[in-house]
């Protein structure tokens, strides 16, 4: 009987606290609809912003392994494709050299009966006018062997002199080095001159002034000496200036352009 009396009094005394405190806040300015909005509405808000945010990320996921998925996919048939054209990429490369080499040995061999080597270009160098090729002493190339190339099957370039060998590569100085000379004629009109790299092209000092020479000419290897086969064209005339009436100064222009050359010739003997 007394825990009952005890009970009664204590929720008395809970709900008189709860009506004081209840009354408290609606003096303050906090209704029920206040408390509600906090204690229930707002929480439910946060809740649905909150799983509204997950789905989207769960979304966002599937839509990222499904689009690596894709990326994978791709990756893998480029790299078929990729693998695939190498391939013929190579096999035109071959289709390549194979057209260059019989244009050379077309262009030389209308000169006369050589033993050619046919090689790569290993290297270019601008700046000291050289070129570094693929064959060596091993194949045969000498110091001072023509170094040549034919564009079109018919007329033979020059490129150079090898002036160094090792076992499986040499080195070519090319006509425009100031430290290359060869003996050189007008292909239409004769005569006999000296031509010397300057760098980007080659000099003639002729005395022939009576020799008329005019811009365009083709002048080509006289033949004179050991090393070059007559007729290998050397270059054409882009100027010629005549010094005081007693010797004239030719210009010739390289017909090849050496950094696009990927293979050359080296003239290794007669047959």
């Amino acid at each position: 009987m007394k825990n009952n009396q005890q009970s009664k009094v204590l929720t008395i005394l809970l709900v008189f606290l709860f009506v004081v405190f209840f009354t408290g806040l609606i003096g303050r300015g906090i209704t029920p609809r206040v408390i509600t909005d906090f204690l229930i509405v707002r929480p439910l808000q946060w809740s649905a912003l909150n799983i509204r945010k997950v789905g989207s990320s769960l979304v966002d996921f599937s839509n990222y392994m499904s689009s690596k998925q894709l990326l994978t996919e791709e990756n893998d048939r480029l790299k078929i494709e990729n693998s695939s054209l190498q391939e013929r990429l190579k096999i035109l490369q071959s289709y390549y050299n194979e057209n260059v080499d019989l244009k050379a040995s077309l262009g030389i061999q209308n000169q006369g009966n050589y033993k050619l080597s046919e090689v790569n270009v290993l290297w270019y160098n601008y700046a000291s006018n050289t070129m570094v090729i693929s064959g060596g002493f091993k194949q045969g190339i000498k110091k001072n062997m023509p170094v040549v190339i034919s564009l079109d099957g018919k007329t033979t370039n020059l490129v150079g002199l090898i002036s160094e060998t090792s076992y499986n590569s040499s080195t070519v100085l090319l006509g425009t080095s100031p430290y290359f000379k060869i003996g050189v004629k007008n292909i239409i009109r004769g005569g006999f001159d000296v031509a010397q790299g300057s760098g980007n092209s080659l000099l003639i000092t002729s005395y022939q002034i009576s020799l008329e020479v005019d811009t365009g000419d083709l002048y080509v290897s006289s033949g004179f000496g050991d090393i070059f086969p007559e007729g290998i064209v050397v270059g054409r005339v882009i100027s010629a200036n005549n010094q005081k009436g007693i010797k004239r100064e030719i210009k010739l222009e390289p017909i090849v352009n050496y950094a696009t050359l990927l293979r050359v010739i080296v003239v290794t003997g007669n047959e």
